[in-house]
């Protein structure tokens, strides 16, 4: 019996969530720690053979994605890169979605509601100092920070750009 693309997709994703409820990567059937598919040691192995893979398809001319020609030195065709831009943008906006929800969703000094004027702001002012700690990592990055520093409430609010702009009038 053959299966389908979209049947083997779903297969293998029934797969790997039982083996990930399971604890038991699927590779060399060992234990798992934290929310992980595979062990410690195969997703090592496997970051390992991806990394020698995309230097292979670059070394001959094809797209680290799709394998297909590719016309320049990047690492993926035109096509592939601009589904990657908006698969990356897309998680962006998502996340910024996420860290608007959970800074109350409005401006805290106008309500202003537009996701588009919405912004992070440091309560205390040290935006600069924190931003040269991060190495001025601004936009997803910053906000997968606040996402894993658990949203801190105390030293960021949630401000439209005006009611930012206006602070240092």
């Amino acid at each position: 019996m053959t299966m389908t693309k979209t049947e083997m997709q779903e297969h293998c994703r029934r797969y790997y969530q039982k083996k990930k409820e399971n604890k038991i990567c699927p590779l060399c059937k060992k234990p798992v720690n934290g929310g992980h598919v595979h062990c410690d040691i195969c997703r090592v192995k496997s970051a390992q053979q991806s990394k020698r893979r995309r230097i292979t398809l670059k070394s001959i001319g094809l797209c680290v994605s799709c394998r297909g020609p590719k016309k320049d030195s990047r690492i993926r065709c035109n096509d592939c890169r601009r589904k990657h831009r908006e698969k990356g943008k897309a998680k962006t906006k998502a996340l910024k979605a996420e860290i608007i929800k959970e800074y109350g969703g409005c401006c805290v000094c106008c309500s202003e509601q537009e996701p588009f004027l919405l912004t992070i702001d440091h309560v205390k002012n040290d935006g600069a100092k924190h931003r040269k700690e991060m190495k001025d990592q601004g936009g997803g990055n910053f906000y997968r920070w606040l996402r894993k520093k658990n949203y801190p409430k105390d030293r960021y609010q949630l401000l439209c750009f005006s009611c930012n702009n206006g602070r240092y009038l």
